[in-house]
């Protein structure tokens, strides 16, 4: 968003009264071509999630059944690789495998601008 400001700002000038109350026509179209893309960008995270099985696989989570402060507990007990000797292995091995399967969410927020 601030790279196209700056594209607007060197095409139009600095002076494009925008604070004046219309905006110039290329903020209206480059608006329109930011939420276009956006549009792209979420459609296309939502067909890959869905078909690549992230969706399924964290729908059939054994955590789910699980109360919020247990999997609090099992949270901070990965982050800080200090398990807890009470504790299930498998549901560390899953709230960590969790963790790694998350960074497909990178490719939501850029969707939302």
């Amino acid at each position: 968003m601030a790279g196209a400001l700056a594209v607007g700002v060197v095409i139009g000038g600095q002076d494009t009264g925008i604070f004046d109350g219309e905006a110039p026509r290329w903020a209206s179209d480059l608006g329109r071509v930011l939420v276009f893309l956006g549009v792209i960008v979420e459609v296309a995270a939502l067909v890959w999630v869905v078909r690549t099985g992230r969706y399924r696989a964290a729908r059939q989570s054994p955590l789910l059944t699980l109360s919020w402060s247990h999997r609090r507990r099992l949270t901070r007990q990965v982050r800080r690789g200090t398990p807890e000797t009470d504790e299930d292995p498998a549901l560390l091995v899953e709230t960590a495998r969790q963790f790694a399967g998350q960074r497909w969410l990178w490719c939501w927020p850029p969707g939302w601008r």
